[in-house]
């Protein structure tokens, strides 16, 4: 049997939304799983073709492993076939992406299959951050709530016109650290800021009013923390706001920043400016023009 899964890359937070906003974008990794008669064969390509595992500790096939458990059953023998476009340590949810490709690639070879909730269960457990996994599962534009390890969502679809110009900056923020710099505790009017903002941002989004992103993706609960990490950041999105991108904001972890532009013309005048002023400033960035994607993790 053969399978193959692809799934979208991820941003999230959105500025105030931190830990709950999260978007699957056009840009994503594909997995492809075959049955063999004996032993493992992993081939990898694209981001991370160089470093990534090609045996049992690869991280998508130690995923696939859990749903092999819980069903009692392990292939004779697997070739697995890995395509990254989604940049790795980036905060465009590549790890997130693996986790969801390996779960659902692994449920399609097994019988009987998991539920997409108990999919969706313990793939927040594996990852641990359900603002980052549910976009990639189900795709669109998503609210997260975690209750005692339950997850609860909204889902919504964006207008289709809605473009993402993204800077991918070199170098990268382990997840960990940037969760390391983070306070214990924020003040008050800090948590009112956010809250107002995020509940605008999903409006801004959904309604949709992209003048509303400039406000509405303002944060004080993470960015300025991470930026120790990588104080550059705000150059690049001091860059951004200048190219008149609407809200701009730190993908994920960082380092990559993200704004948004109401359609594709847009949105390419908007990169094309992005790269002029990055080559004058001598800052590096891979610039991306992405729509949003409809679609989550997608079996063919």
């Amino acid at each position: 049997m053969r399978v193959s899964v692809s799934v979208p890359a991820t941003v999230t937070n959105l500025g105030s939304g931190f830990d709950a906003l999260g978007l699957a974008l056009s840009i994503h990794n594909r997995f492809t799983a075959e049955e063999s008669k004996s032993g493992l064969k992993i081939d990898v390509f694209g981001e991370g073709q160089e470093r990534l595992a090609r045996n049992r500790t690869n991280f998508v096939y130690q995923v696939m492993e859990k749903v092999f458990r819980r069903a009692r059953k392990f292939p004779r023998g697997l070739t697995l076939r890995l395509e990254n476009d989604i940049p790795i340590g980036k905060g465009l949810g590549s790890s997130a992406s693996c986790v969801v490709g390996g779960l659902v690639l692994a449920n399609a070879l097994v019988k009987p299959k998991l539920s997409q909730q108990e999919l969706l269960d313990l793939a927040v457990k594996i990852e641990g951050h359900p603002d980052n996994i549910l976009p990639a599962f189900v795709g669109g534009f998503t609210i997260a709530v975690l209750e005692n390890g339950k997850l609860t969502f909204a889902r919504h679809e964006l207008n289709r016109g809605l473009r993402a110009v993204i800077v991918v900056p070199d170098g990268q923020i382990l997840t960990a650290k940037a969760r390391r710099v983070l306070p214990k505790t924020v003040p008050f009017k800090d948590a009112v800021f956010n809250l107002s903002r995020s509940a605008l941002t999903v409006s801004a989004l959904t309604a949709p009013d992209l003048n509303l992103l400039d406000v509405s993706m303002q944060d004080r609960l993470h960015e300025k923390y991470r930026r120790k990490l990588f104080p550059s950041i705000s150059r690049y999105l001091e860059v951004m706001k200048n190219a008149g991108g609407k809200g701009s904001s730190v993908s994920g972890s960082g380092p990559t920043v993200i704004t948004f532009a109401e359609e594709n013309r847009t949105a390419e005048r908007i990169a094309a400016k992005i790269r002029s002023e990055l080559r004058r400033l001598r800052l590096k960035g891979n610039v991306l023009v992405a729509s949003i994607s409809s679609y989550g993790a997608k079996i063919s």
